[in-house]
Order: C-alpha cells, then sequence, then structure tokens
C-alpha cells in the first residue's frame, strides 16, 4: 500500500511560493554562520581548513563523501523541520483550525489564481448559480450585475436610500464566498416576521449599511468581498440609477423591472432611462482582459439585457477578441419570454445589442413529466431548440445536457463550468 504523504510536505509542491523563501533562508544561514566566524574569531577559518584536511585524510575520499552527504541531508532536514514547525506554531496561534487546512487553503488559491479570467454578465438566480461552478476552477472571476432591480427588499433600500439595489450584488458575493462559508449563509438570510425587517435580507442590510459607512456602493461591495473572501470580484454595471422601460407588442409603455413581467403581454423592445448611461471603468477593463464572457444564465429582459443596454458596454463586448457565450435559459419565463426557442433569445439580444453572441449554449436533458406537468401549471415550459434558425444567426450552438433535475429545474452549475472551461482552451477567434 502506498504511503500517504504529510500533508506539511504540501508546502514545497510547485506554485506555493514558498520553496523560494526557504532556500533564501538557507543561504541567509550561510552568511549568518561565515559572519560569526569573521567576527568572532579569525583563527576559526584556518582551524575549520586544518580540520577539513585532517578530515579528508582520515577517511579518505569516499567517506568524507559520505560524512559530508549526511551533514547536508541533517541540516536540511533540522532546517526544513524548524520552518515547518514555526508555520504551525504561528498558524495554531491564530487560525481556530488545525495548520494543514492553511496548506490546503494556500495550495488551493495559488491554483485557482492561474485559472482563465472570465467575465460573467447578468443577474437573478442564473447568475449566482454558475459563479458557483466557476469558482472551483479559478478565482479570476468579475461578476457584472444589472443595477436595475426595483422590486422587493432592493426596491425598498433604493427608493429609501437612495442607493444602487443590493440584492443581485448579494447573490454574486454569496456564490463566490468561500464553500461552507457560515457569513455566506449569513447574507441570505431573510427575514420574515419582524415588523419594519419583513421581507428583507441580511446581506441587503449590510451591504446599505457599508454604503452608509463608506459613502461608496462600490466600496462596501469590495468590502464585504474582502470579509467573504470570494473568489473573484463582484460589480455594477454601472454607478448611475436607471429604470428599465419595456415597450409591449400592444404599445403599452411599462416602466419599472418589477412590473415588466406582471404586464401581460409580448416584449417588444426594453431601453434604459436615461438612454445615455456610463459604464463602470472596472466593467469595460474587465471585457478588455478576458479570456472569455459568459452573459446569463437569467432573465432575458430583466436580468441580461439591462447591461448590454448600456452602450459602452455593448461596445466593449463587440470588440473584445475572445469567445463570447450565451447561456440559454432551460425553461420559458411568463410575461418575458412565453413560447420563445433559443433562436428568440438570441435574436433578442443581437435586436438589442448587436452581433455580440459567438455561442450559445442549451439544453437537451430530458425533463420528467411531473417537473413538465408543475411547470406548465406556472405557465412554463422548456425552451425548444431550433438548430435551423440558429445557425441563420451566426452563432455556433452547443446543445448539452446542462440542466438539473431536482424539485426545481435549474443549470448544472458543474457541467456548465466544465463546458466554459472547455470553450476557453479550445476556442479560436476568428482575427
Amino acid at each position: 500500500m502506498r504511503r500517504r504523504r504529510p500533508r506539511q510536505w504540501k508546502w514545497f509542491l510547485p506554485g506555493m511560493g514558498v520553496k523560494r523563501w526557504f532556500f533564501l533562508a538557507l543561504i541567509g544561514a550561510g552568511f549568518l554562520v561565515l559572519g560569526l566566524t569573521f567576527v568572532l574569531n579569525w583563527d576559526m577559518l584556518v582551524w575549520l581548513a586544518n580540520f577539513f584536511t585532517r578530515s579528508r585524510q582520515l577517511l579518505g575520499g569516499k567517506g568524507i563523501a559520505v560524512v559530508g552527504a549526511g551533514l547536508l541531508v541533517t541540516g536540511a532536514v533540522l532546517l526544513v523541520y524548524g520552518l515547518l514547525s514555526a508555520i504551525t506554531s504561528v498558524v495554531m496561534a491564530v487560525l481556530p483550525y488545525r495548520s494543514w487546512r492553511l496548506v490546503d487553503k494556500v495550495w488551493e488559491k495559488r491554483n485557482l489564481r492561474l485559472g482563465p479570467n472570465i467575465v460573467v454578465i447578468g443577474g437573478g438566480t442564473g447568475l449566482s448559480v454558475l459563479l458557483r461552478g466557476l469558482k472551483e476552477y479559478t478565482s479570476n472571476l468579475t461578476a457584472v450585475v444589472t443595477m436595475a432591480d426595483d422590486g422587493g427588499s432592493s426596491g425598498r433600500l433604493r427608493e429609501h436610500y437612495g442607493m444602487l439595489p443590493p440584492g443581485d450584488v448579494r447573490n454574486c458575493l454569496a456564490a463566490l464566498a468561500e464553500p461552507g462559508s457560515r457569513l455566506g449563509e449569513l447574507l441570505q438570510y431573510r427575514f420574515n416576521e419582524e415588523a419594519g425587517l419583513k421581507g428583507h435580507t441580511m446581506g441587503n442590510l449590510m451591504l446599505t449599511a457599508m454604503t452608509q459607512l463608506s459613502g461608496s456602493f462600490v466600496r462596501a461591495i469590495n468590502e464585504l468581498g474582502l470579509l467573504l473572501a470570494v473568489r473573484g470580484r463582484v460589480l455594477p454595471s454601472t454607478t448611475q440609477q436607471v429604470t428599465l422601460v419595456a415597450e409591449m407588442s400592444d404599445g403599452r409603455i411599462v416602466r419599472g423591472e418589477s412590473l415588466i413581467p406582471g404586464a401581460k403581454g409580448r416584449i417588444r423592445r426594453v431601453w434604459l432611462e436615461p438612454e445615455e448611461v456610463e459604464a463602470y471603468g472596472e466593467v469595460i477593463k474587465a471585457i478588455q482582459e478576458a479570456d472569455i464572457i459568459v452573459l446569463g444564465p437569467g432573465s432575458l429582459y430583466t436580468s441580461v439585457l439591462p447591461n448590454l443596454l448600456i452602450k459602452p458596454i455593448a461596445e466593449a463586448l463587440a470588440q473584445a477578441r475572445c469567445p463570447k457565450v450565451y447561456v440559454c435559459n432551460i425553461m420559458t419565463q411568463p410575461g418575458e419570454t412565453d413560447d420563445y426557442t433559443v433562436s428568440d433569445h438570441v435574436a433578442a439580444i443581437q435586436k438589442h445589442a448587436g452581433d455580440i453572441v459567438d455561442v450559445v449554449i442549451a439544453n437537451k436533458t430530458r425533463i420528467p413529466a411531473d417537473l413538465l406537468r408543475k411547470y406548465a401549471a406556472q405557465g412554463q415550459y422548456p425552451v425548444r431548440y431550433d438548430g435551423d434558425r440558429v445557425k441563420k444567426l451566426n452563432v455556433v450552438a452547443l446543445v448539452e445536457p446542462v440542466a438539473d433535475l431536482s424539485e426545481v429545474v435549474r443549470h448544472n452549475a458543474g457541467r456548465l463550468a466544465r463546458i466554459i472551461l472547455r470553450l476557453t482552451k479550445q476556442w479560436t477567434y476568428p482575427y
């Protein structure tokens, strides 16, 4: 049976950034001994030279080699053991868990930093599902979140404090938090009975408080992200107050993201008020440096498109020399995408933001009859893949089994993440 290597030796694996400091300490120890020799007794150098000569004569060439090797090994073992013991002692003094967990965390973070730069654009629960899958492969993640949300807790806080909506930001921060993080769970706690707090989540209240203290919504996001030790970052698509407006097929105009799905009609087009909106600068930089850009999954008109309606973002996406992937929803959404096919989703993006989609990922997982009945009762049906129409839109289609079927139908975070990572390695952008 193969003996398992002690976890402590993991410090010396490639990529940990420890070996260089170990060898620097070794050189320093050598200089220290040499310096003490010079300072304390000049004759010691002569004595050491004579001692080495006599030893060589007594032991012979092979004997001195064996003794030298033994001394080197003993010294190296003692030095390594001492350094590891020092690290362990410090860690156990300041951290509430065993030192080997720190080794694993360092190893994990070093490897995640080597992952691809991925920008994910959207909002809602779909975006957070995807982030949970991607964070297992890279920490170079940027989630760009819509600022058009005006419903529920976010809408109330936005109206009362004049701040940007925190809800989608909170979901993304919780999704990017360390797995099993109690603070991440705390962020999602929703008050149900408490007077005055009913409907609010702890994360929304924390972002509100941090915005008040720091004077900046972006700074509040960054500080909360540090507390959660998130793998990546979350950015608002804009720092301006915006309102999402929809024109229905019967000519009605509906103002407000939360009101659009309940308008009971087919959406003709959507836009932002004001129409000229500045993108947050870090978003443009992230798009320019991305290895792959993912749109969705999420509500087409109220989560994905509000980001793309910001002209600088749409322009940056059009110029980006990396694959741009749209993750199509698995089920239609009442009031937004009734009777929509995969090509209808892509066409809506092209209509509002131009030809910015290179690849569309569609689902081919068969959904059980009991789930179909459950969703049909709510007016939701599987989004049908219409390959011929998708090809006419000049978009590559990947039809994969990406659905996760339990009590609800949603994307499987792990499968979706692996498909996206595969695209970063295999896709060659046509220059």
